[in-house]
């Protein structure tokens, strides 16, 4: 399981998430499913919008 937890906005918070999820799952392989969770302090992903970005 990976957590991020973010006490600000962050615009890079994405790509950089997708980056270092990808470069975890290519050097460990994990030997069961995977999770990953967001957490901010409104329960938001993107203050801007309510939509979640995609990629």
């Amino acid at each position: 399981m990976i957590v991020e937890v973010q006490y600000q906005p962050d615009d890079a918070l994405y790509g950089r998430l997708f980056a270092e999820l990808f470069l975890y799952l290519y050097r460990a392989t994990p030997p069961r499913n995977w999770q990953v969770i967001v957490s901010t302090p409104t329960g938001a992903s993107n203050e801007s919008t309510n939509a979640m970005p995609r990629y």
